[in-house]
């Protein structure tokens, strides 16, 4: 059996703390940060544009919406893996932190990478939202918006948990959490 640098199994999923699974979503939400930043900033003005390019369904209305953009593409792998890399120099001067890490920085695998995994979940992250835009613009709610009553509150639930879920599987499948923490990371994401 190959062992990690934390003495766990290598290839087998594990159950993990609430801490641990804290401790892994710092990044994720050092990402958003980052992306919202870059989002307001003047800068990569060039990626702008929608990702749908104006592009419209059989019902006239756009595919996503304006504010599904290919600088949001870049900006939200970008910053999450710099929220990998964060955490990973903090596991590297912080031992009490890097025993509650989940990502095995030191294994080698390009998915415990902070760089591998940060992009990979930061663009799993803008692909899990691009079926609720598309859904979202055929029942005439406006891109980056909400609106009031039970068709908003429905969707701010469903957009809840396609991001804990995307976030979830994608941690399952790198092995970092178990399958026993998939329903109730679900049920703490919901706010």
């Amino acid at each position: 059996m190959i062992v990690s640098s934390h003495g766990r199994p290598i290839g087998v999923p594990m159950n993990y703390t609430i801490l641990e699974l804290c401790v892994i979503n710092i990044p994720m939400i050092l990402g958003g940060i980052i992306h919202m930043i870059i989002i307001k900033l003047p800068v990569l003005n060039a990626l702008s544009g929608p990702i749908d390019g104006g592009l419209t369904w059989r019902d006239g209305k756009q595919l996503f919406g304006a504010n599904k953009t290919w600088k949001g593409c870049v900006s939200m792998p970008v910053g999450t893996a710099i929220g990998f890399y964060i955490l990973q120099a903090l596991t590297m001067v912080s031992p009490s932190l890097k025993a509650h890490c989940p990502v095995d920085f030191e294994s080698g695998e390009v998915l415990q990478t902070a760089w591998g995994i940060g992009l990979y979940m930061g663009l799993a992250y803008i692909l899990a939202e691009l079926p609720n835009s598309f859904i979202k613009r055929r029942i005439e709610i406006p891109p980056g918006q909400n609106v009031a009553g039970l068709k908003g509150n429905v969707f701010m639930v469903v957009d809840q948990i396609t991001y804990a879920m995307m976030d979830l599987q994608i941690l399952t499948y790198t092995h970092l959490i178990g399958e026993t923490f998939f329903i109730m990371g679900l049920v703490l994401d919901l706010k």
